[in-house]
């Protein structure tokens, strides 16, 4: 298997090291890897699809960063704002990303951590907890602000 280099003309090395080590975690973990067109890993279960980057941060540091919407075509309100800015989860955060009308948007679960030495126990744990608070907190999710699954 040929591993993805996203830009290995436009990065620092150390990134694309850290990328094609975190591809070979994922796909040792999961068997197959997939990647979307930005060089983004999709990671799928039952629920919901989970995003995996891998970024440069500053000095020398990358940063894993895993993210999944929880609510897709969601009304942005003020209640659903004050909720992004005020839910705080031991792992993570929630953030609202607007669509191009700006009225609607997703529900954006989020964590990063740096992934110098990121482990194959690190990366399971970081896209558990991402996953697990969507699967935790959909319903709930949905009754309140509106909106659907991405995979709806």
């Amino acid at each position: 298997m040929a591993l993805f280099n996203k830009s290995a003309n436009f990065e620092p090395d150390y990134v694309v090291r850290a990328r094609m080590q975190a591809q070979q975690m994922i796909q040792q973990w999961l068997g197959s890897v997939e990647i979307d067109n930005e060089g983004d890993f999709l990671i799928r279960n039952d629920s919901t699809i989970t995003i995996a980057q891998i970024f440069d941060w500053e000095d020398g540091d990358t940063v894993f960063n895993v993210f999944s919407p929880v609510l897709i075509e969601v009304p942005i309100t003020p209640e659903l704002l004050e909720y992004a800015a005020t839910e705080f989860f031991v792992l993570g955060h929630m953030r609202v990303v607007p669509d191009e009308s700006g009225r609607t948007g997703a529900l954006q679960m989020e964590y990063r951590i740096l992934a110098n030495d990121l482990d194959l126990s690190e990366l399971q744990a970081a896209v558990r907890a991402v996953s697990g608070v969507i699967e935790a907190n959909f319903e709930e999710l949905r009754q309140r602000f509106g909106g659907k699954s991405l995979l709806e």
